[in-house]
């Protein structure tokens, strides 16, 4: 009877936080351009941009997915930073599966063949950015201090800051997904840009992320871009 009693009462105390989160974040899609992210883009890649949906919340910047020639999806989204670092110092590389919480609400990015979520409690200022993945190894593009390029073939990846729970998190269902990952630091945000296939598994061209961004948004203080080795399987790696 006490074992059935303290379910319930967990289940009760899920649910509880489950609905306050959900008010507290107070979460609104709507189709509204977001010019600030569609500069982050070459013009002529913004030409051929379709918004999709924009969501905001009080607890955290707007994420905004498009279409792109009718045949790729793009989420963007951005995280203030607490410190004034370069990427080598900022971001953390970790080739691990990722599991998701059990303790953050989290919301379902629409229009992608594979799950992707957000969570939709309050975000924090990121001293360090951990960006993990599980599946094909994965090949980095480009990278100087303030753009670092990134494409991969995921089964599951996500994002977080510091010592906080995912703020992103995503995974396939079935076969691997290629997919190209840019991280622009502009200012005191952090830009995460994710492109894939609309239909998911096909080929990817590597280099595709890198040739949609629009260089001038970034700060090209070391403009020396190198291609670099993708780091161990399964070992942290701060490049």
């Amino acid at each position: 009877m006490r074992i059935i009693i303290l379910a319930g009462a967990v289940s009760l105390g899920i649910i509880l936080f489950t609905v306050y989160t959900m008010m507290d974040a107070q979460i609104s899609y709507s189709v509204t351009p977001m010019p600030e992210y569609n500069n982050l883009f070459t013009k002529d890649v913004q030409q051929k941009l379709h918004i999709l949906t924009t969501i905001r919340s009080r607890n955290r910047e707007p994420i905004a997915t498009y279409t792109y020639e009718n045949r790729f999806n793009i989420c963007v989204s951005k995280i203030l930073l607490s410190k004034d670092l370069p990427l080598k110092r900022l971001i953390s590389f970790q080739n691990t599966f990722s599991f998701q919480s059990f303790n953050p609400f989290y919301a379902d990015l629409p229009s992608f063949n594979f799950h992707m979520n957000i969570k939709a409690s309050k975000s924090v200022s990121a001293s360090i950015v951990h960006f993990k993945y599980s599946g094909n190894p994965g090949i980095a593009i480009k990278k100087n201090d303030s753009l670092y390029c990134y494409y991969l073939k995921f089964k599951t990846f996500s994002i977080n800051y510091n010592d906080e729970s995912d703020d992103i998190l995503a995974y396939s269902d079935e076969s691997v997904i290629p997919a190209g990952f840019a991280f622009v630091k502009k200012n005191s945000f952090l830009y995460v840009i994710i492109i894939t296939e609309a239909e998911g598994k096909k080929a990817l061209e590597p280099d595709l992320i890198y040739n949609i961004i629009n260089k001038r948004e970034v700060d090209e203080r070391d403009n020396v871009l190198k291609p670099i080795k993708p780091p161990p399987r399964s070992v942290s790696h701060l490049f």
